[in-house]
């Protein structure tokens, strides 16, 4: 399924719509939080949770602007099927794959999927405020960024090096600026899912080969590259048609690499 921000950010702006008609406003507190949920027609059980939980926040951190777009991201979160946790869970499965090395088998998916859960409750009220809201900005380069710092830190703690202090992601550039994230997660599969193949094929020329899958090569560039590399090698040289049923055989190989 293909999960894009333009979605996510419409789903979190009409709950906060929502809540705010229900009441929610920029102070509230628990039970006026809670109020406004159930007024919402909301889970009564998420709005005590999330009412609770603000509450218990340091001053600076709860209330002010962005309090109504902060509390729907949270119910969002909480609930199964919604497009905001599955796109939490999606880049939070990302910067774990890419970190697995260091991470496992201390840190599985699934517990750093539950790490990326709580992180997100710490984020603060500010974030999304106006003019800097991650609702209305990057919410998955955001992620991305913040996930990637949580993993990192994760892997130091475990190698039992001290673990820095990450910067604020809202004074970070964030690394990926498109606003689609099946972008962003379909490269980082692939990626993955070329090592895996590499492991299987060592003697395959995947280095080449993904440049052309990635358009960053022209394909007669390419080729010219592998019949060098196979020339080296006293081997005989690919044809255009020899290199498109390999890259068709990749292909193969890269889909029953990701879906493993």
């Amino acid at each position: 399924m293909k999960f894009v921000t333009n979605e996510v950010q419409g789903e979190i702006v009409d709950l906060s719509v929502r809540l705010a008609e229900a009441g929610l406003g920029e102070e509230s507190s628990a039970a006026q939080i809670s109020a406004a949920v159930a007024k919402a027609g909301l889970s009564a059980a998420h709005g005590e949770f999330v009412g609770r939980m603000l509450s218990q926040e340091a001053s600076g951190q709860a209330g002010g602007p962005g309090t109504a777009a902060r509390v729907a991201f949270l119910i969002l979160l909480l609930r199964e099927g919604s497009a905001t946790s599955q796109l939490v869970r999606r880049v939070a499965s990302v910067a774990h794959r890419r970190m697995a090395g260091a991470l496992e088998p201390y840190v599985d998916p699934d517990d750093f999927d539950s790490l990326a859960l709580a992180k997100c409750f710490t984020f603060a009220t500010r974030y999304f405020a106006p003019p800097r809201s991650i609702v209305e900005g990057n919410l998955a380069g955001f992620l991305a960024a913040v996930f990637k710092n949580m993993a990192i830190g994760e892997a130091r703690r475990l190698a039992g090096r001290p673990v820095a202090s990450a910067p604020d992601p809202l004074d970070v550039d964030i690394e990926d600026p498109r606003s689609e994230i099946e972008e962003f997660v379909a490269h980082d599969e692939i990626r993955v899912a070329a090592g895996l193949v590499a492991r299987r094929h060592p003697d395959w020329p995947l280095d080449i080969a993904m440049q052309i899958l990635l358009e960053r090569s022209p394909r007669a560039e390419a080729l010219a590259q592998i019949n060098e590399r196979r020339a080296a090698a006293g081997q005989a040289p690919w044809s255009s048609n020899a290199l498109s049923s390999f890259l068709r055989r990749l292909r193969a190989e890269l889909r029953a690499s990701i879906s493993e």
